[in-house]
């Protein structure tokens, strides 16, 4: 019979404690991405709003990312498919996030375009409609066959890791996970043009499998703390707002073409507005781009398992 996970969680090691070992660490991770998955959903069947709905979304997120990590060293089918129904759940409340975004970056225009003002009202009617439609949505997700899942593949992961020698096999396939995750990083870093915000999009999608992956595998790495996750953070966050910002002028761009009494000459100074942004926000990011190589951590040396590694370092994440 499956072992249910624990409701409580485990209290978070520093490094001077050690790990019984890398399927230990996966198991964890596990347990707690998978915890507060449920959280945020138990909250926003409780009250949708954009808030809960992001949070939600967030934890989404950093759930796959642990199973795609637990899928190379354990490549189960289970795990595809549960994976294929988290994405789902993720796009379910992607427009209600980008027109969140939307109306934040409006409200901070309308009062130098105040021709944006009935395009920010009508902005807010769509995100009242995306939040119900949210909540019928989420009153709708049923965890208990998932949960099953993580259950035996937890299970699973931990029962594989008995054999003596999976500890440094499964540490060798992880961190091999995270490098082919740089590797794509920084593939796509060099194909980055000048003006092409969809390159620089697609260098966003990769590099947050970089940033995911070494929180979870932060125990087995080199010089990992608060300061180099804020800075991976930071990171993802110039690329985010210029993503931010092509989609306002794109859904601005629509608005126009859809009102025919509205005069196309009175967006020009916003959509300019915008086309300058956008200029600032992506030179600004590609000074900063070669910074990807600073993220790069390497294992502990002589580490062939998580539970040799040097004390008095910070491990909590």
């Amino acid at each position: 019979m499956a072992k249910r996970i624990p409701r409580r969680q485990p209290r978070r090691q520093r490094a001077s404690e050690s790990f019984s070992g890398f399927g230990s660490l996966l198991a964890t991770t596990l347990d707690e991405r998978w915890r507060t998955f449920v959280v945020q959903v138990e909250r926003a069947k409780r009250r949708s709003s954009e808030a809960t709905i992001h949070d939600l979304r967030v934890s989404v997120r950093r759930l796959m990312a642990t199973i795609d990590l637990v899928f190379s060293v354990l490549p189960d089918d289970r795990l595809r498919k549960a994976r294929s129904t988290l994405k789902g759940h993720l796009k379910a409340f992607g427009e209600l996030r980008d027109v969140h975004i939307q109306i934040i970056q409006l409200q901070a225009l309308v009062r130098q375009f105040p021709v944006l003002k009935p395009f920010l009202a009508e902005l807010k009617k769509r995100e009242q409609a995306l939040v119900k439609e949210g909540q019928k949505y989420v009153v709708k997700i049923r965890i208990r066959s998932l949960e099953q899942t993580m259950i035996r593949i937890r299970n699973a992961v931990l029962g594989l890791f008995t054999e003596p020698s999976m500890d440094s096999i499964g540490v060798a396939a992880a961190l091999g996970a995270m490098g082919s995750a740089f590797a794509r990083a920084i593939d796509l870093r060099q194909r980055v043009q000048p003006g092409d915000s969809k390159s620089i999009h697609m260098l966003r999608v990769a590099f947050k499998k970089c940033r995911y992956s070494v929180e979870v595998l932060r125990p087995l790495l080199v010089n990992v703390d608060d300061r180099l996750l804020k800075a991976m953070n930071g990171y993802q966050t110039r690329m985010g707002v210029i993503q931010d910002n092509e989609v306002l002028a794109a859904s601005l761009s629509t608005y126009g073409a859809e009102r025919k009494k509205l005069s196309v000459q009175s967006l020009v100074a916003a959509q300019q507005h915008l086309a300058q942004r956008r200029s600032v926000l992506i030179r600004e990011f590609a000074a900063h781009m070669g910074e990807l190589d600073d993220f790069w951590r390497p294992p502990m040396q002589a580490s062939g398992s998580a539970s040799r590694r040097p004390s008095g370092r910070s491990t909590r994440t």
